[in-house]
């Protein structure tokens, strides 16, 4: 009997620990993280303040969200280019608050993620239900009115995970992101994958990497109708022919899709940008990674000058 009172008492703890896992512990890399840190930043105009944000009511990535927290600290600390908070509080996207910071950075945010999970919302009276469900929806408005009128929000992999299933779904704020999570036919399991530069002029793409591709290890998901290549500017997408999917039981795919995997766009009088990088911690280790994302970070701040008007789909 002992011997069954210890196993259950075990099996509670695993199955506790499951639905609560923490964030990893990145101490071991951190030295490692912060020495991949950009060599220079472009002076910013004026002090910046970002939000880093990583509240979660889907998938948390446990890996990515503490390497973003960590990474863009140390540039912002090290190089001056911006002041970071690193907060989950609501009460940041009153339209008062938002003033305060020149980017909102959703880090690996995913469901409901100014709300709660639709199993949590269906535990709660009606009443509390719906009172939670109608702060989302104004937080959401509030964003999309701080963008329009100058603000900015960079989206982080999983950050467009986010109001794009129907039960939990907000299009205003989808469609200001551009796009949406659907699948991830190449998981970080997968073998590299192959990233074509197309935009290899941007300042936030030049002289990162050599030539118009390079390959990385990550998960890539793929954007849903929200995605319109005619309404943002595509730095970068998933070359499929050369990026074969090479973990079983996937997503299919159309060899001719067009995948992108960091874009910018203009919203208003403000800025949007998103990229599929960072799933764990490991891209964060290449300080390659590390210069595009702060330049994304800055063009969101307004420190770094981008055209963001739309290009073609290369023929080629």
């Amino acid at each position: 009997m002992k011997k069954i009172i210890i196993l259950l008492t075990a099996f509670v703890c695993v199955v506790s620990f499951a639905k609560v896992k923490p964030d990893a512990d990145l101490s071991k890399k951190a030295d490692a993280i912060c020495n991949a840190c950009p060599k220079s930043a472009v002076k910013p105009i004026q002090p910046r303040k970002i939000l880093i944000f990583s509240r979660t009511k889907g998938w948390r990535h446990t890996e990515g969200i503490p390497a973003v927290k960590l990474a863009f600290k140390n540039i912002g600390d090290k190089l001056g280019a911006w002041q970071t908070v690193i907060s989950d509080d609501l009460e940041n996207f009153t339209p008062e608050n938002l003033k305060k910071f020149d980017c909102v950075v959703l880090n690996n945010s995913t469901g409901m993620c100014f709300g709660e999970s639709p199993k949590e919302l269906a535990k709660m009276p009606e009443e509390k239900r719906k009172a939670i469900v109608k702060k989302s929806d104004k937080i959401c408005a509030n964003i999309i009115d701080y963008v329009k009128n100058g603000g900015s929000i960079f989206a982080l992999h999983a950050g467009v995970d986010c109001y794009n299933h129907k039960n939990i779904r907000n299009s205003a704020f989808v469609e200001m992101l551009g796009g949406e999570f659907i699948s991830h036919p190449w998981y970080i399991s997968n073998k590299p994958v192959t990233f074509v530069i197309d935009d290899t002029q941007s300042p936030i793409t030049k002289g990162i990497w050599q030539g118009d591709s390079f390959k990385i290890r990550d998960e890539i998901y793929l954007l849903g109708k929200s995605y319109d290549r005619k309404k943002c500017r595509v730095l970068m997408r998933i070359d499929t022919k050369r990026s074969p999917i090479t973990t079983k039981g996937q997503n299919k795919i159309y060899p001719e899709g067009d995948y992108a995997t960091a874009y910018i766009k203009s919203f208003g009088k403000g800025r949007v940008a998103y990229s599929v990088i960072g799933h764990a911690e490991n891209n964060y280790l290449d300080p390659k990674v590390q210069e595009f994302h702060m330049r994304m970070l800055q063009f969101c701040c307004g420190d770094l000058q981008a055209d963001t008007t739309s290009i073609e789909l290369p023929k080629k």
